[in-house]
């Protein structure tokens, strides 16, 4: 990827190869980082460019048309440019996608301000909204690319508009109900785009393939939506927490406040229906509850040699018993296969077992270890595991593979060891669908202070929604449960959220990765009011927030830029901010280049332009300052370290609504540091740190009672 960066800025740069001849060659720089210094310069140059009102100079409107024929020449040049910039694999600028729609919305601007003055020959009326339609269809694609799903369907519909029976149209409006998770509605659009498509195979085939998978999912969330109200009728087991579950036509199943709950409070306890610990820790914590072992009694299974139990759980009827079940199978892999295990391993092996059990009638609640009873819990069945959302057709077939060679490989293992009929009536279908399940639903098994030393999957937490702003997180207990405790007051029928990824990052990062990694286009409050305000760059004149509502597209097109050396890289986006403060015009996509390609080099480098362009807090900051204290962190610099770690705090401190378990993690790495780098005249430093963690926790957590006290209060020591 990186030598590809750097070939393509080679062939279509003109200052590529001489800026590189002028690097320090001591600095043995690889290709990324020539390129970021490359990037970084030519960078700074534009943005000198921007301050003098040089880069961008609105481009004289276009002419208008003599006739008909040049009418529609026009709107067909602006659709090839614009499809050229879509597609072109030799395009040096960093936002086609945003070049291609600034042509397209100035064709459709275009064909508005001059339809009426045209005579249309009744004849071409047909050909002229169909090219209308492309030109929409084209630009919704051009915005699907760039995340910003609601623009994309607004422009499919536009497409629908001009033409009723265009099928592409339909299938990118199928595509867009798609990413709004609602598959009915996508599939009646791929079902009429298939009607008009009957003639276009290649098309036709796709479609169908789409439609053929939405229909799959169809039945599987009405048969959910069934196993829900099963559920809410049948199981009281909801009735010993604040919350219950239900079903919402807008967002499927969720679970809501029955009343109202004050911060701090237990939501909700559920059961791990399996479970297993990561290598690094697979001696060194209970193979049962999770526990760390240092400084309680606890007993290494002889035989298998991979399991240990902490002495509460050695005495546990129930827990033996599962062990017994795995550990021939252990035994067998470590004798004969020794390198075989792993993580993935042992946690597909406990999930082939419990379905197992559950064959047999034992996969219940009165089955479950005595020692889990002394807190009320939610219990999982085997089909509640089953009725979880997946998303299989998203794995990679590689990654798919690889699992059912793992499956195999246990089925053959334990038919050797436990003989044939072991696993009879035991279906490898379920197991592999409960992959599917567990990729999109597992949980990581984690203490306040982000310590990981296991992988989980709790069914009935997995009926937790997203949002950017959430009420709500979670930690586990001493029994290895997952427990959901709201850090905010909730009233009564408020649903109960937890947020999926870092809701400190600005709006375009969090939709692009709950996109690829959830596939869902998030209109949660938080992001819908992001999407109406600020755009987090400031005016380089003179620093008032620009403001989404104040930009416009304009034909991307600079006589100025296109006689500059840079121009391959930084063509015009022709998307405009309009300062509402001094009427300066920045390029939007510009903008967001500096963010998404040099906002380490402008960090690392103080570039006089970064707190012009960002101000002193800016949600863009975070991730970059995330990579530069990783970066320093593993390059032993605890110096710098502690320099980005206390201005992640304090942009977390400027910030509204950061979720708990990041800023006290950062609090943490920050106390690692200062005590590593000892310092007496960190001391009160250290001591208020302690003092705040001690406290964010037991907002949230009975420190009392909870199994990780010691182990926190250990690491918040003073001095190791």
């Amino acid at each position: 990827m990186e030598a590809e960066m750097f070939k393509k800025l080679n062939d279509y740069v003109p200052g590529f190869q001489e800026f590189m001849q002028g690097l320090d060659k001591s600095k043995k720089l690889n290709y990324l980082q020539m390129c970021q210094e490359f990037l970084f310069k030519q960078t700074e140059d534009m943005l000198k460019l921007h301050e003098n009102d040089l880069y961008w100079v609105s481009p004289e409107p276009l002419p208008a048309p003599k006739d008909y024929q040049d009418f529609k020449s026009t709107l067909e040049n602006l659709k090839k440019k614009g499809n050229d910039e879509l597609t072109s694999e030799s395009n040096m600028a960093f936002y086609g996608n945003e070049r291609s729609i600034s042509y397209y919305t100035v064709a459709l601007e275009y064909y508005r301000d001059h339809k009426d003055a045209i005579d249309v020959p009744e004849e071409c009326v047909g050909e002229l909204n169909r090219l209308l339609s492309i030109i929409c269809c084209n630009a919704s694609l051009g915005y699907f690319k760039l995340h910003e799903i609601g623009q994309s369907f607004n422009y499919s519909n536009k497409a629908i508009e001009f033409d009723t029976t265009f099928a592409k149209g339909h299938y990118r409006r199928g595509i867009c109900f798609q990413k709004f998770v609602d598959f009915e509605a996508s599939n009646i659009e791929f079902k009429l785009a298939m009607g008009f498509c009957q003639n276009d195979k290649t098309l036709y085939s796709l479609i169908e393939s789409e439609y053929r998978q939405q229909e799959e999912k169809i039945k599987k969330m009405l048969g959910e939506k069934e196993n829900i109200k099963a559920r809410i009728e049948s199981d009281k087991q909801f009735q010993e927490f604040p919350v219950h579950l239900t079903w919402r036509s807008d967002v499927g199943r969720c679970i809501v406040a029955k009343e109202n709950v004050k911060p701090g409070s237990v939501l909700l306890r559920v059961a791990p229906f399996t479970h297993a610990l990561i290598d690094e820790c697979e001696l060194s914590y209970c193979g049962s509850c999770s526990r760390p072992l240092k400084s309680i009694d606890h007993h290494n299974c002889r035989k298998c040699q991979r399991h240990v139990l902490c002495n509460r759980c050695q005495n546990d009827e129930i827990v033996q018993k599962n062990h017994n079940e795995e550990c021939d199978i252990l035994h067998y892999l470590t004798k004969n296969y020794p390198d075989s295990q792993s993580r993935d391993f042992r946690f597909m092996l406990r999930l082939v077992l419990a379905a197992r059990r559950n064959r047999d009638g034992l996969l219940t609640k009165e089955n479950c270890p005595p020692i889990w009873k002394q807190h009320p819990y939610i219990f999982d069945t085997y089909q509640d595991l089953l009725n979880l959302s997946r998303n299989q057709n998203q794995i990679e077939k590689k990654q798919m593979d690889a699992f059912k060679r793992g499956v195999d490989s246990i089925f053959a293992i334990c038919q050797i060891v436990k003989g044939n009929d072991y696993l009879k009536g035991v279906e490898k279908s379920d197991i592999l669908n409960a992959y599917s399940i567990i990729q999109l639903n597992g949980h990581e098994v984690l203490h306040p202070l982000h310590d990981s030393n296991g992988f989980g999957i709790y069914p009935t937490a997995s009926y937790l929604n997203h949002s950017c702003e959430p009420n709500s997180c979670w930690y586990f207990d001493e029994n290895g449960m997952i427990c959901i405790a709201n850090f905010k007051e909730i009233k009564k029928d408020e649903e109960i959220t937890i947020t999926y990824i870092d809701t400190t990052y600005p709006l375009n990062s969090r939709r692009k990765d709950l996109l690829e990694t959830y596939h869902f286009f998030c209109k949660c409050t938080k992001c819908v009011r992001d999407a109406d305000g600020r755009v987090g760059v400031n005016c380089l004149k003179c620093q008032t927030p620009l403001l989404y509502k104040n930009m416009e597209i304009q034909l991307p097109e600079s006589k100025y830029l296109k006689e500059h050396k840079y121009y391959p890289i930084l063509k015009p986006s022709g998307r405009i901010f309009k300062c509402q403060n001094c009427n300066s015009q920045f390029d939007a996509s510009f903008f967001m280049h500096c963010l998404d390609q040099n906002m380490k080099e402008f960090i690392t480098k103080k570039s006089v332009y970064l707190e012009k362009l960002f101000g002193t807090f800016n949600t863009h900051y975070n991730k970059h300052y995330h990579d530069i204290r990783s970066e320093a962190r593993e390059n032993n610099d605890i110096d710098t370290a502690i320099i980005w770690t206390r201005k992640i705090l304090r942009n977390y401190e400027a910030l509204e609504n950061v979720y708990p378990w990041s800023t006290l993690g950062t609090y943490y790495y920050l106390l690692r540091y200062l005590k590593k780098q000892n310092k007496s005249d960190t001391l009160n430093e250290r001591e208020q740190i302690i003092k705040t963690i001690k406290s964010s926790i037991e907002n949230l957590i009975d420190m009392q009672s909870y199994f990780f006290s010691d182990r926190i209060l250990h690491k918040l020591k003073i001095q190791d």
